[in-house]
């Protein structure tokens, strides 16, 4: 579980991330951010059981509830937003599925993300984790069929790289 190891910058963004779990875990705080946000940082610090159980938690505050727009914390060409506190959320609940060898839920919670994906950016980046989750079940035509939808022209602001990886496989 989550402990303060080392010195310098991860043992600070433990520390911080402990005191951050205070607010995810009281069950009177109805707003997903701060589970959502946590849940990122866990899996960064490969503390995959924590982020998802904030990520479940955040998902579950969502649920049936309109999406907003999330603020990047850098801007893009562009300066256009490219995703979604819900589609950050299934994304990065996908990972730590992923990352923990669950590959059935991490297809279903990306399964989800591409539902709420409104925009070329995020649906490139949810497709890539969508065929590395598919070939390692052993779904090798079920994942070829799902990159049909990128060849051609797609424009995307940010994610050139998830464009790029999608179209070598």
């Amino acid at each position: 579980r989550l402990r303060p190891q080392g010195s310098g910058a991860h043992g600070h963004l433990r520390l911080r991330l402990r005191r951050a779990a205070r607010l995810v875990l009281a069950d009177r705080i109805p707003d997903p951010a701060p589970a959502r946000h946590r849940g990122h940082r866990l899996i960064t610090l490969r503390c995959f059981d924590d982020a998802v159980r904030d990520l479940e938690k955040a998902a579950a505050l969502t649920k049936g509830k309109s999406d907003e727009i999330e603020p990047d914390g850098i801007p893009n060409a562009k300066n256009i937003p490219t995703s979604t506190l819900q589609s950050n959320i299934w994304y990065h609940l996908g990972l730590a599925y992923y990352l923990e060898g669950d590959l059935k839920r991490a297809l279903k919670a990306y399964e989800s993300c591409a539902k709420v994906s409104k925009n070329n950016d995020m649906r490139v980046a949810t497709a890539h984790w969508q065929y590395m989750t598919l070939r390692r079940m052993g779904k090798k035509e079920e994942a070829a069929k799902l990159l049909v939808q990128y060849r051609g022209k797609i424009e995307v602001i940010e994610n050139d790289d998830y464009l790029t990886l999608i179209r070598l496989y």
